[in-house]
């Protein structure tokens, strides 16, 4: 009789799954859980050394804005000991200890052979080649998820005129290890969203002499005041069942969301009044969020441009990080020169300025002509869903897997059950706006949505 030990290494060598899963974040480990314990066989790869490097290999100070209580993985609780607001280390550890704990199959330092990989009309399959520490491995399979996350490779502006000259360092947000070495130096932070603020905080943690680039306005809510005391109410707290506080998160239609949100955001902003006036004094432009509804339809429909405060708001309303709007105009040996005509000489220069699209992640991942099949994939559609995630995304048999903790608990369910529907043979067609907008019960909400 085989050991466990001895089982486990037979199912890691020779998984045969019927799905496979490009990503092994918390998005493709929940789908990967939800498929397991509804039957379904799944390999996830992933391209890192460990499991949770998406994590453990971003700058130390990094931590997650929301409290653990919303955060939870699908059938894991976090333990009792675990602080409210997890540093990403140890929520890398954690994806780690999930894998081993639901053993769930897991390759990493592997990537799909784009060039090798098709989906057979044919046959309804997915032929996926692997490549998995330099040994290829051909696999042919149900369904393919794609789960390489909003942040995918690093996205810098194109180059201004005389940045080939400029000697000081420039650097992309995921290139900053840490605030230690920049000690007394001089740096500019282009980019006013949660890690342009992430990255500031730990920059004059450390004593950097720091100046933030706004270009737009950024909004703004605290921890303590707009997401414990008001947004997570009574649902997102400790001992909460959260399959319950789910359902009721979920099943809320966008455009009542909107308008609670609507109702809410001015009293937090009141609640928040004091460093909102502080970091207008400090010249920082706020504002309430898209039509006055906070950071979610932002987070719908950008995946960024605001910050839940945890530090560098406070910095920059003390005057202790320096703030400049405006945009770069050019740069020379040893400055940045603004569009205004002021300059600034920085020791070094970090564009916290987002990362490529979904587009780009299937093309790498499945290659070009994939990629140039999919559908437009996050924001929100004329009812007020979410494009392309957890349902069809333009590619046959395929899926795409996005969000934060919160939002793929739920919908990695949604996501696990259609494709076991699928291989079930009771899927049937997919709802589509276009077909529903013929009959005569259709109502429009775009207006209540975006208006």
């Amino acid at each position: 009789m085989l050991h466990y030990d001895e089982i486990r290494r037979r199912e890691l060598e020779d998984p045969q799954p019927s799905v496979i899963i490009v990503g092994a974040g918390q998005c493709g480990l929940s789908v990967a859980a939800r498929l397991k314990y509804l039957g379904v066989k799944s390999l996830v790869i992933d391209r890192f050394e460990r499991v949770g490097d998406n994590w453990r290999k971003r700058y130390g100070s990094l931590a997650l804005h929301d409290t653990l209580y919303s955060q939870a993985l699908p059938y894991m609780p976090w333990p009792e000991t675990f602080p409210e607001f997890i540093p990403a280390g140890k929520l890398a550890n954690w994806l780690e200890h999930y894998v081993e704990s639901l053993e769930l199959n897991v390759w990493v330092r592997s990537q799909v052979i784009a060039d090798r990989t098709y989906f057979d009309e044919r046959e309804g399959k997915w032929h996926v080649t692997i490549d998995r520490d330099g040994q290829e491995r051909a696999f042919v399979v149900d369904q393919v998820v794609i789960a390489t996350g909003l942040c995918n490779k690093a996205k810098l502006p194109k180059p201004f005129p005389g940045q080939e000259k400029f000697a000081p360092g420039i650097i992309h947000s995921t290139q900053h290890s840490g605030g230690a070495e920049w000690k007394g130096k001089n740096v500019l932070v282009v980019g006013t969203g949660s890690s342009g603020h992430d990255i500031s905080l730990d920059l004059s943690n450390y004593g950097a002499n720091v100046t933030i680039l706004q270009r737009s306005p950024t909004y703004i809510i605290t921890i303590k005041n707009g997401i414990v005391k008001t947004l997570n109410g009574n649902l997102m707290v400790q001992g909460v069942n959260l399959d319950y506080a789910d359902r009721i998160t979920e099943a809320m239609p966008k455009p009542v969301t909107k308008a609670v949100l609507q109702r809410l955001v001015p009293k937090i902003a009141e609640l928040d009044k004091d460093l909102l006036e502080g970091l207008e004094r400090a010249g920082f432009q706020t504002y309430l969020g898209p039509d006055g509804a906070g950071s979610l339809f932002l987070s719908m429909e950008r995946g960024g441009g605001f910050y839940f405060e945890s530090g560098a708001s406070q910095r920059i309303a003390d005057g202790l990080v320096k703030v400049k709007n405006g945009e770069v105009d050019h740069f020379t040996e040893d400055s940045v020169v603004f569009k205004d005509g002021s300059s600034i000489k920085p020791d070094l220069v970090i564009f916290c300025t987002g990362y490529t699209g979904f587009k780009e992640s299937v093309s790498e991942t499945l290659g070009e002509e994939y990629g140039d099949q999919l559908k437009k994939i996050w924001g929100l559609d004329s009812e007020g869903e979410i494009n392309g995630l957890y349902r069809d995304c333009g590619l046959p048999n395929a899926y795409f897997m996005s969000g934060a903790l919160a939002i793929n608990r739920p919908y990695s369910k949604l996501l696990a059950l259609q494709i076991v529907a699928q291989q079930l043979g009771k899927f049937g067609p997919r709802y589509s706006i276009e077909e529903s907008r013929k009959t005569d019960n259709y109502v429009d909400l775009s207006e209540l949505i975006y208006h």
